[in-house]
């Protein structure tokens, strides 16, 4: 019996992907697009539209100690509903989901408030987009984030920061546009990582401004510290104990604390070429 339950939904599968005719599909955009202003905010049922932040995966991040900024490589998931994207699956061939150019349709003004760069804006990706019947749209375009953080590099090279980047609309009000996180941990693996809705009141106007906040809290992981940093700051600290051993007449002792200096000083060279002083903080080895 689950043999045969499993051979019919294969077959109505395969029967809804022949009724998908590349000529249905066009009219279907033809008809969703007829009248479509892509410059004019969306109609809603509510007050306000909705983003639905639904998760961020990081792929690679990269830690700027120099200029104080990390710079991630990511994927941002989120989705919003736009009444006028709306179709009749009866009408339309049982289609039940329709791909787009991301320029074709309304897109959010999502941008990020700290970033370092200087176009603030969030998605510039052209990978396509998912519209669905309901006029639900779900995009996941691949985002650069680079943004401020100002690092405590007190312990160095096993140093802990907190850094957060705020992402939100660059011209809407909450009363407008809305956001909403419906999962509040990013995806990967991190000391702590969490996802928050921010709400913000300016002296300039009445209406509150929300954005969505990620915080990470990232530890450093750099095993070849251990031998470019750690073992030459422990050998000269034996030769410096090596030194008071000796007496203080011997005339090696001279020759020996030049030489001692002298390494101590291409050190902390070569270390202030790694990392640079924080702020606030100044590396203790």
């Amino acid at each position: 019996m689950r043999l045969i339950v499993i051979i019919l939904q294969v077959a109505w599968i395969g029967l809804t992907e022949c009724r998908r005719n590349p000529e249905s599909e066009k009219q279907l955009r033809k008809s969703v697009l007829q009248d479509y202003d892509k410059l004019s905010f969306p109609p809603s049922g509510n007050t306000s539209i909705k983003i639905f932040i639904h998760g961020i995966s990081i792929h690679n991040l990269q830690m700027h100690e120099d200029t104080h900024s990390l710079e991630v490589q990511s994927l941002l998931s989120y989705g919003w509903t736009d009444l006028r994207l709306r179709w009749d699956l009866s009408e339309h061939m049982d289609l039940d989901r329709l791909g787009m150019e991301p320029d074709q349709i309304w897109k959010p003004d999502l941008a990020v408030y700290n970033t370092v760069n200087e176009d603030f804006r969030l998605h510039k990706s052209q990978l396509p987009l998912l519209v669905y019947p309901d006029g639900s749209v779900m995009f996941e375009p691949p985002v650069h984030l680079h943004f401020t953080c100002v690092m405590d590099l007190t312990y160095w090279p096993h140093d802990t920061h907190n850094c957060s980047v705020m992402i939100g609309s660059w011209v809407h009000n909450g009363f407008m546009m809305d956001m909403e996180v419906t999962s509040d941990t990013p995806k990967w693996e991190v000391v702590e990582a969490k996802m928050a809705r921010m709400t913000h009141h300016y002296s300039c106007c009445n209406e509150p401004y929300v954005a969505m906040k990620v915080s990470l809290l990232l530890r450093r992981s750099a095993p070849a510290y251990a031998w470019s940093v750690k073992t030459p700051a422990l050998c000269m600290c034996i030769l410096t104990v090596v030194l008071f051993l000796l007496p203080p007449g011997a005339g090696e002792k001279l020759v020996f604390g030049g030489l001692c200096l002298i390494l101590d000083l291409l050190f902390i060279a070569y270390t202030s070429n790694i990392v640079s002083h924080a702020p606030t903080h100044t590396p203790l080895i």
